[in-house]
């Protein structure tokens, strides 16, 4: 390439750079999303609505319908065009002007609109933001850095309505918009300012220097792992030969592959998974656990957020350990570790007894929790690799669909349920039906998440390195 490389190229190039930026925008648009909904009753209150539940339950729908809705056109428009980084910056204008509408406006259609808007800017965070770390990372080390990422999914959950709640009641009711905004100004930034591997790959291969760069396929000439060309003509095709002529070979078009990925029991369990930990979070936790603890300690909701953290510090060891072994030994042994785990965690938080100890049991649920979510993740990039013409957006935006839609129907069982039982039988029955669910989800995330069990073969490398040996 002629000219100058852009500035600082290694740093808004390297592999650190993105997994910030896009663990970044995963922590603004959970905070984003949980800073305000602690002040949407006041706010519709003070305009003077009435039937404000069902009018907050609409606003949350709303917020689901957009990413719900926008899941297939952004994961089209993702597969069609192979920039991350222009949609990315699209959508969190869409964030902000959404919050900002929020902000200002006393019509409840406009608060709809505004939620829908919202609900964009997560689907195109969701899935062209993993779809960028699949773009930008080796296939060997996707695990660790997704579980990296998703400790933005942590701190955004834990910030969220805690701090939405104490700026509410300090500073007003703006308070929380602006400091939503103020997080989604930095995370903008970051997005502007970011380069995509493919692009920087470029310049590498025009003679730039880029210490320690890394892309996927990506060999540097002075590595050890650099491709050889064999002098006997008659020896076996090295791996580099091989992933030649694999890409030489025809691409089926993206329908016939993702109709591929449907009927793929691996896929298809990883986004079951993924439905449970949605319908979960959503209804066992964001909409009964602050309800049971009112109820059962006398907590407000600001204790309650505090006791929250239980479930959600966990995961800033889960999730990056989660991703690390599902790199080292496969994502299968960890998911399935981690559902196991939670089948006695969600029977725990029944038990009665003092605050620490419930706080013990929430932190055995949290860390089970983010045990299976990491792998998930990293077993759809493996799913993406084997799958012939299948685009990354298109897994990871299927993935976003089944996380909406069990947040979608999860805070609307829960209610059904608390209402009907009222809240401490209510509480006792969605933490059996959790753990029952994780238990019949078990049996296919043993069989087929990973990749189906194997007896007795042989993997393909070692038979051929044995007959070369030979």
């Amino acid at each position: 390439m002629k000219g100058k490389p852009p500035f600082l190229l290694g740093l808004r190039s390297s592999t650190a750079f993105i997994t910030l930026t896009v663990g970044l925008g995963v922590m603004t648009d959970l905070a984003g999303y949980g800073l305000i909904v602690p002040v949407v009753p006041f706010r519709l209150a003070a305009l003077g609505y009435d039937e404000i539940g069902s009018k907050t339950g609409w606003l949350v729908t709303a917020y689901a319908a957009g990413l719900i809705v926008s899941s297939p056109p952004i994961a089209w428009l993702g597969a069609k065009f192979r920039s991350r980084r222009t949609p990315l910056i699209l959508g969190i204008l869409f964030m902000m002007g959404g919050i900002i509408l929020f902000m200002e406006t006393a019509s409840f259609a406009a608060m709809v609109v505004s939620r829908i808007l919202q609900g964009i800017s997560g689907t195109a965070l969701w899935t062209l933001g993993l779809s960028l770390i699949v773009d930008s990372v080796p296939e060997e080390r996707v695990g660790q850095v997704m579980g990296q990422v998703m400790i933005g999914f942590s701190v955004g959950t834990v910030i969220g309505p805690p701090v939405g709640g104490v700026l509410y009641e300090r500073m007003g009711y703006r308070a929380p918009f602006v400091f939503a905004l103020c997080l989604l100004f930095v995370d903008l930034v970051l997005r502007m300012v970011l380069i995509e591997k493919h692009v920087a790959l470029k310049w590498v291969r025009s003679g730039v220097d880029v210490p320690g760069f890394e892309a996927p396929g990506y060999v540097a000439p002075t590595s050890p792992a650099a491709p050889s060309i064999p002098l006997d003509s008659n020896a076996p095709p090295s791996k580099a030969q091989k992933k030649e002529e694999e890409e030489n070979k025809p691409v089926p078009s993206q329908l016939s592959a993702l109709l591929s990925m449907m009927v793929n029991p691996r896929a298809m369990t990883a986004f079951v998974l993924t439905l449970f930990y949605g319908i979960v979070l959503g209804g066992t936790l964001d909409t009964a656990l602050t309800l049971w603890l009112e109820h059962q300690y006398g907590l407000n909701s600001l204790g309650a957020g505090l006791v929250f953290l239980g479930a959600v510090v966990p995961s800033f060891v889960a999730s990056p350990l989660a991703g690390w072994g599902s790199d080292k030994i496969g994502a299968k042994l960890i998911a399935v570790g981690g559902i196991i785990l939670s089948i006695p965690a969600y029977s725990l938080l029944i038990i009665p007894g003092p605050l620490p100890l419930f706080i013990f049991f929430l932190v055995l649920f949290g860390f089970s929790m983010s045990m299976f979510l990491t792998p998930v993740t990293h077993d759809l990039s493996i799913v993406v690799s084997q799958t012939p013409g299948l685009p990354a957006t298109a897994a990871y935006g299927m993935f976003n669909m089944a996380f909406s839609l069990g947040a979608f129907i999860g805070p609307i069982i829960a209610g059904q349920v608390i209402n009907a039982l009222e809240i401490r039988r209510g509480w006792i029955l969605l933490c059996a039906l959790s753990s029952g669910l994780s238990a019949v989800l078990l049996p296919p995330a043993i069989v087929w998440l990973g990749g189906p069990l194997k007896r007795g073969k042989k993997d393909e490398v070692t038979t051929e390195e044995a007959a070369v040996e030979a």
